[in-house]
């Protein structure tokens, strides 16, 4: 059985059809060997999908979120770097234990992930 993975992304933020970047997520899930579940589409910065997000998570014993971008759970304010920008990312490791990765279009790979429960960064 394949570990499930929902997908999310902010539709504000997306360049392009919607629908091509579900496409690209749900690629990039089964290249990693994942069942897709629901894509999460944000509206907006308020994130009402964030916190469904969130509750399914939860709901389902899942851990793995992917992202069209970082840009999509990073908070908008705070300048790049700062620890407030990286607040949705630590919310969603706080409230589920997910990990966040990123569906990279360019490399066709995955590009970044953050936060992995059962391994710290510093170990590796």
């Amino acid at each position: 059985m394949r570990p499930l993975m929902y997908g999310y992304m902010r539709v504000d933020l997306v360049s392009g059809e919607v629908s091509e970047w579900e496409e690209r997520i749900r690629n990039f899930a089964a290249r990693e060997g994942f069942d897709l579940g629901t894509v999460f589409h944000e509206p907006g910065p308020d994130r009402p999908a964030f916190n469904d997000l969130i509750h399914e998570l939860r709901r389902a014993e899942c851990r793995h979120v992917v992202v069209p971008a970082m840009s999509h759970v990073w908070h908008s304010g705070p300048a790049p770097g700062s620890p407030g920008r990286h607040r949705l990312v630590a919310r969603l490791w706080e409230e589920t234990g997910a990990g966040v990765w990123v569906a990279d279009p360019e490399a066709n790979r995955i590009s970044v992930r953050v936060a992995d429960r059962h391994r710290s960064p510093r170990a590796s």
